[in-house]
């Protein structure tokens, strides 16, 4: 191996390095070398990998109301108008049959007594030996005393020889007699266990038939068992479920634990399962509401954004997933989901924190009638297998991080909705949407679309059909406008961003409002939020004209007193009258502020920053790409709030003094490229949830306290540059190893 010397992570946040065709420094695409020579191994310096700022609120002419999903076996939704959001609503449980009324019948059926063959003929006999008993009677008058009238129907009770046809009939009223008691007593015998039944039946009866009703006691419902059997349907996740901290680990155990789970059918288990995996994927404990959710009660009424759908249909199974606007951050667990491919037909989680990609599995949802991943923070490329989904009538896309060139969705004819506004997209006008007849709203504005709308698709007369009209030429297209308001995290500011306040804007309550975490701090007349507030009040801010403008500089101004700004290197400008974007940055990046004025960079590199970072960084989610603040002597953690930059690309704390764990939040940053906490006091363990950070590509975590065991999806994220303290972690797959007293080494 061969001695490597550090070099500062400074360049990170540099928008102006060159970069490599993957959009990273040259010096982070080279390849690795084991057991190189004597060279220096230095630390690269991520580029800032610019992403277009991207809005959130949706046009004049976007959906606001939720109106038009609707499940195959419904009627057609009408047409939504142009303000109009589809909804993820599906009929309601009015039309369903219930699994206990079809059981009942069924019983009936079976208990319910046969026709007698020959009992039609026996009745009319019977009347014929009734009519030759009287006429019998009539003509022998003088035998009367031979015969004696006994009963109604008219037979003797003594018989003779010499009334031979007398006999006869009379036996055959007896047979009939008889036959008729015995039908009798079946009869009632059978109504009474049919009443038995449905009245057993009714006692345990629930209000959404669950697979539960149908209990599979061969059902082998050890660990084991259920790791194989979820196996069987998903070999593909056998590695998540290996690593103990995974959330397909963590769905298991708590299934394991399920106190009913001997009563649960195949599919119920399966579905339970990936409900459980969905919410630890997502942060569950965070959400906004969790009613139920990991109870033991059907997972049919586990909270639903949608109350008043029903998320099962009538045989018990999850065909909704409806979860929009609930603070959901991660990585959503696309394999686990490709699970419920024949019965999940509503996937809803617009208005949340999700990042990452969208996997290629998503391909086998083929059941899905409406989509929504709106308003979240997905990257990469739309994948091509997104064309399976035949049965796709909402296509919900809008305000993420996609990128590269559209898919052909000609085979997608059932399309009615299709939204991608504000994405990052390229290529020339997808022609192809001609051949999707039941198209009714088209947005694709905030593109970088080049070519022309054919006229074929101007002469379907779309409800919405919207573009960027100086990039592609539309004679019947309305124009999009790149000035909507900033993607806001539901979370981070939950009020809208408003154009001008109120002149008696209470400032509190719009900051309380913005951050809730930070609500005690302000109760402290002499903390940094406090100072901050008092600040934001004063004549000094008179010029500021909007909402987002009055949250942005307090933010910056909590930041200021927590890192006892007024001994800083440099300064300059802060917390003056001034703009913000022209208060002075030590970073080498010459954008500071995007177009809108929104900060995108923070970089205090260097500058003596001391004392601690604080949580109302996060209220700078709609826009910071870049935090560097290298090279300082801050102290305490890593807020947790720092999860909510969820357009982080680059993160660098590198060489300062902070102690305690990596927050698991940090797993929510699925845009990064880069994090640097080297030469630090971290204990704990590296946080698994890295591994969802499917973008990442350089990780320093060496010279601190982190210990074993390192998760292996970690490792196959297959970093270009990843620095440790490889054997107090156990790292096989770091590119770099460091040792007190020895320095690093490349491996």
């Amino acid at each position: 191996t061969a001695a490597s010397a550090r070099v500062d992570f400074t360049g990170a946040i540099s928008s102006s390095s060159s970069t490599s065709p993957s959009g990273l420094p040259s010096s982070c695409t080279t390849s690795r070398s084991k057991g190189s020579s004597s060279s220096k191994v230095e630390r690269p310096e991520p580029n800032s990998r610019d992403v277009p700022s991207r809005t959130s609120s949706r046009s004049q002419s976007s959906f606001s109301t939720k109106s038009g999903y609707s499940r195959p076996s419904s009627s057609e939704p009408s047409d939504s108008s142009k303000s109009s959001r589809p909804s993820t609503s599906v009929p309601s449980a009015g039309s369903r049959s219930t699994t206990s009324d079809s059981t009942t019948e069924k019983t009936r059926a079976v208990l319910s007594p046969q026709p007698l063959l020959g009992l039609q003929e026996d009745s009319s006999s019977s009347e014929s030996f009734d009519v030759e008993v009287e006429r019998s009677t009539d003509s022998q008058s003088e035998s009367s005393d031979k015969f004696v009238k006994e009963t109604s129907l008219g037979y003797s009770a003594r018989q003779t020889p010499k009334h031979q046809p007398r006999q006869n009939s009379r036996l055959k009223l007896v047979l009939i007699v008889f036959v008729t008691l015995l039908t009798l007593g079946g009869i009632a015998v059978g109504v009474y266990f049919i009443v038995q039944e449905f009245f057993s039946g009714s006692d345990s009866a629930q209000p959404i038939p669950s697979p539960t009703s149908v209990p599979t006691t061969s059902q082998d419902t050890s660990l084991e068992g259920l790791r194989d059997l979820i196996l069987s349907v998903s070999p593909q996740i056998q590695t998540n479920l290996d690593d103990p901290t995974s959330p397909q680990s963590l769905a298991l155990d708590w299934l394991a634990d399920n106190q009913s789970l001997a009563t649960y059918s195949q599919d119920q288990i399966l579905q339970r399962f990936v409900l459980a995996t969905l919410y630890y994927s997502t942060n569950g404990q965070s959400w906004l509401r969790n009613d139920a959710w990991l109870s033991d009660t059907s997972e049919c009424d586990w909270y639903s954004s949608e109350a008043e759908a029903d998320v099962c249909n009538s045989d018990g199974l999850l065909d909704e997933i409806d979860l929009d606007s609930n603070n959901l951050s991660g990585i959503l667990p696309w394999g686990e989901l490709a699970i419920l491919k024949s019965q999940l037909v509503v996937l809803d989680v617009f208005g949340n924190q999700l990042s990452g990609s969208l996997s290629s599995s998503i391909g086998e949802l083929t059941s899905l009638i409406a989509l929504d991943l709106e308003r979240n923070g997905f990257i990469g490329s739309i994948p091509r297998e997104i064309e399976q989904l035949t049965n796709l009538r909402h296509l919900l896309l809008s305000d993420n991080a996609l990128s590269g060139t559209m898919p052909d969705l000609a085979r997608l004819t059932s399309l009615e909705t299709l939204r991608l506004s504000r994405n990052s997209l390229v290529g020339s006008f997808p022609v192809e949407l001609v051949s999707l007849t039941n198209l009714r709203s088209l947005f694709l504005d905030g593109n970088v679309f080049s070519g022309s709308v054919p006229p074929q698709l101007c002469a379907m007369n779309l409800d919405d059909l919207v573009i960027d009209c100086d990039s592609v030429q539309c004679d019947c297209c309305t124009c999009g406008s790149d000035s909507a308001p900033p993607i806001v995290s539901p979370v981070a500011s939950p009020t809208p961003v408003v154009p001008t306040p109120d002149p008696g804007t209470n400032l509190l309550n719009l900051i309380t409002k913005a951050l809730p975490d930070g609500q005690f701090a302000l109760q402290d007349p002499n903390s940094p939020q406090s100072k901050a507030l008092q600040w934001l009040e004063s004549p000094i801010n008179n010029g500021v004209s909007t909402e987002e403008s009055y949250l942005q500089r307090y933010a910056l101004a909590t930041l200021y007193y927590s890192t006892n700004g007024d001994e800083w290197n440099q300064n300059t400008g802060w917390l003056s009258s001034e703009n913000e974007c022209s208060w002075i940055s030590t970073g080498n990046s010459l954008e500071i502020c995007d177009a809108f004025g929104r900060y995108v960079e923070i970089g205090l590199q260097e500058n003596n920053l001391s004392g601690t970072i604080p949580s109302e960084i996060a209220l700078l989610s709609a826009s910071l790409r870049r935090l560097s603040l290298f090279k300082n002597n801050l102290l305490s953690t890593i807020p947790s709030q720092l999860g909510r930059l969820t357009r982080l690309e680059m993160l660098d704390v590198g060489s300062n003094q902070l102690t305690g764990t990596l927050p698991s939040s940090i797993g929510e940053l699925g845009r990064l490229a880069g994090i640097s906490v080297y030469s630090n006091s971290f204990s704990g363990t590296l946080p698994v949830e890295i591994a969802n950070l499917q973008n990442l590509q350089l990780l320093y975590a060496d010279s601190n306290n982190f210990r074993a065991p390192l998760s292996t999806n970690i490792c196959l994220l297959n970093l270009d540059e990843f620095w440790s303290d490889c054997e107090e972690i156990q790292c096989v797959c770091c590119t770099t190893c460091c040792s007190d007293g020895f320095g690093c080494f490349e491996t």
